[in-house]
């Protein structure tokens, strides 16, 4: 159940970034994200690049906050702040 919300959640984040910023950036987003959350999930696959990801994620986020209005990034940081409840839920 968990995963199949993480998953759901993560495309809606993808698809803002598609229509909001273009399908470069989402394919990047998918990289960093698979980075991190398999480190997250499993430490035994950690990724020495993992703080390059953690910063592509953040500089992904700071374009969105501006192309975005106030109550549209709102509402996609909170939408974040469930990816990560849900990732605390299925971490090993």
């Amino acid at each position: 159940m968990h995963l199949e919300l993480l998953r759901i959640e993560m495309n809606y984040l993808k698809l803002y970034i598609n229509i909001h910023l273009n399908t470069n950036v989402a394919s990047q987003l998918d990289k960093s994200i698979l980075c991190i959350v398999t480190s997250f999930v499993s430490h035994y696959s950690y990724d020495l690049d993992i703080i390059n990801h953690a910063e592509r994620i953040e500089n992904i986020y700071q374009h969105l906050h501006q192309v975005l209005d106030t109550d549209e990034y709102a509402f996609l940081i909170a939408n974040t702040m469930t990816i990560l409840t849900l990732l605390e839920k299925i971490k090993f």
